[in-house]
């Protein structure tokens, strides 16, 4: 792409060109061309090629070099290239390279490191059920297979992406496979240009596995199901309290209301609500919570800032003012922070960022599963984690 000066410096010659001369400028950051030089030239947009298109054009490659072509293999290269031919020819000469004069499905993946259909779909099912051993198992063969974590984690994005939309009547699992879908497009994106996608697939394996864990608490609430069973046996009491009859019925009403009122406090305290929505309080005392249920991208992000700003439905984050940098980070991702906080407080959210001399406070494994440590979901989340991770508890404070 041209420098301003640049486009002013051609400007005049586009303006009043030679009669010879026809200038063609091709790019894909249409936006970053100035509008003088849009109005001074005709626009057109080339689309992608159809499948067909590409693996027709690569099968007429095919016969001119002599190499003997599976349609099935020249198929997968014109889905793999995405609707660019240039990317498609790439890919069957490095294939040509590897395999010779015969082009397979199999020479296709051995060539670009792609996993097998059932591999990526194991992988899936894996994730879908919390299955942390069986997925990280699958992520080590594969690795040790020679495949490429790139390729896997964009291919378990399509496989992915195709039962989301199938799963559009089922909210649950819907909901399941956007998270699954979020984590390995970020390991074929950002994760692909960092070496980081096996890491980003194996911390997606025991943040699902770990997920399905923290409901298991319920059974050990069912104590109150006893407990509120001993209440219709003590339903007798009833008759006991006909005794004064003409005692005083304003002293039984206060005994209600006291009680009713005894109700009030723990409601308040359990929730920190406000008209409603929770108080900007008690957003920060379950920002770890916040934290810990982020994918590791945000996560990371997360750790680096504090609320401290709650009008309405509008929640500002603040960094210090050394990572500022951040920002344009966060606000990438705001959708998924907003619904992040909707899946914890509900309601409507609005994130806004902002460089300050804010103080981050350590967060303590305690604190990134739950505000509560003595919450038993929040225990058994963090015992499901360690048992699968085969780690241990430490507290280490914020390196600065």
């Amino acid at each position: 792409m041209l420098s301003p000066h640049a486009f002013n410096a051609l400007l005049k010659l586009v303006e009043e060109p030679p009669e010879h001369v026809v200038f063609i400028l091709a790019t894909t950051d249409t936006h970053k061309v100035p509008p003088t030089m849009i109005s001074r030239t005709q626009r057109f947009d080339f689309r992608r090629l159809q499948t067909d298109a590409i693996a027709g054009k690569l099968a007429r490659i095919s016969t001119s070099e002599g190499a003997d072509a599976d349609p099935q293999a020249l198929a997968l290269l014109a889905r793999l290239a995405d609707g660019g031919m240039r990317d498609a020819e790439s890919l069957l000469d490095q294939v040509l390279a590897y395999a010779g004069e015969t082009v397979s499905v199999e020479a296709v993946r051995e060539a670009l490191g792609l996993a097998e259909d059932e591999a990526i779909a194991s992988l899936l099912d894996a994730y879908l059920t919390g299955d942390a051993a069986a997925a990280l198992a699958l992520i080590d063969d594969l690795a040790d297979a020679g495949r490429d974590m790139a390729q896997i984690a964009d291919q378990a994005q399509e496989e992915a992406r195709r039962r989301l939309l199938a799963s559009a009547g089922d909210p649950p699992r819907a909901r399941r496979l956007a998270q699954v879908l979020r984590a390995v497009a970020e390991a074929a994106g950002v994760g692909a240009r960092e070496g980081r996608s096996r890491l980003i697939l194996e911390l997606l394996a025991v943040e699902l596995a770990a997920a399905i864990v923290a409901p298991q608490p319920i059974p050990a609430a069912q104590p109150t199901t006893p407990s509120t069973a001993q209440e219709p046996s003590r339903a007798p009491a009833p008759p006991a309290r006909k005794q004064p009859v003409a005692a005083a019925p304003a002293q039984r009403t206060e005994p209600a209301a006291s009680k009713a009122g005894e109700a009030e406090p723990p409601r308040s305290v359990h929730a920190g609500e406000q008209n409603g929505r929770p108080s900007l309080d008690a957003v920060r005392g379950r920002w770890g919570e916040v934290v810990q249920r982020a994918t590791p991208p945000i996560r990371a992000l997360l750790r680096e800032c504090r609320p401290i700003q709650l009008e309405g439905a509008k929640l500002t984050l603040a960094f210090p003012e050394e990572r500022a940098f951040m920002r344009e980070k966060i606000a990438n991702r705001s959708n998924s922070i907003e619904q992040l906080l909707i899946t914890i407080f509900g309601g409507s959210w609005a994130i806004a960022c902002i460089a300050s001399n804010v103080e981050l406070e350590p967060l303590t494994i305690q604190e990134a599963v739950a505000a509560d440590p003595s919450d038993p979901n929040a225990q058994a989340l963090l015992e499901g984690v360690l048992r699968i991770t085969g780690g241990e508890l430490v507290d280490v404070p914020e390196v600065r």
